[in-house]
């Protein structure tokens, strides 16, 4: 698990950290006589309510077929090496961010520990199996991340890949010369 964020760190919206808030939906589902809990990630909202340290969950709307939780104090965190992984993440069809989420065995529910913008990252936690949302990317959030990738990013020069001619390589192959006893 991550290092808890500092109070100090939640309260501030800065150049690398933006606070935001997870909207998690949980429902009971039914096939044949089995029954199952079905969880996704429903929302990222801006800011944060900042009463306390760590990630708290607040019940927002509860019926007979789902509940959903808010979940506050989550930052944002961008970092010099991860650039190119958000360039790529904007550059997408679908720039999202992504929540990663751990089974809690105390309670059986879905917790999720950490939201990023960064795609290589997400990669590793779902080797170990944790789950991992994807979220559309709020505007505030977008221009934000898109600010941060024109002031420290600067993708590779596009190089003008060189035709193999398969001519000149099938006449040295078949030359007395490049035979060889």
């Amino acid at each position: 698990m991550t290092d808890k964020p500092s109070a100090e760190r939640l309260a501030v919206y800065t150049d690398t950290l933006f606070p935001v808030s997870v909207i998690m939906e949980r429902r009971e589902k039914r096939r044949g006589q089995w029954s199952y809990t079905e969880w996704k990630a429903t929302g990222i909202l801006v800011g944060n309510q900042l009463k306390k340290r760590y990630p708290e969950k607040c019940l927002l709307h509860e019926d007979k077929e789902c509940r959903r939780f808010l979940w506050t104090n989550f930052v944002i965190e961008l970092f010099k090496d991860g650039a190119e992984s958000y360039w790529n993440n904007l550059m997408a069809s679908k720039p999202s961010l992504f929540v990663v989420c751990r089974d809690d065995e105390e309670t059986e529910d879905l917790e999720p520990f950490l939201v990023t913008a960064n795609y290589d990252e997400i990669i590793g936690y779902l080797e170990v199996e944790d789950k991992v949302f994807s979220l559309p990317i709020p505007p505030e959030i977008y221009q934000w991340l898109e600010r941060y990738v024109v002031n420290n990013y600067i993708p590779p020069e596009r190089r003008k890949r060189k035709r193999t001619n398969w001519e000149d390589v099938r006449d040295e192959q078949t030359s007395p010369s490049a035979r060889r006893h």
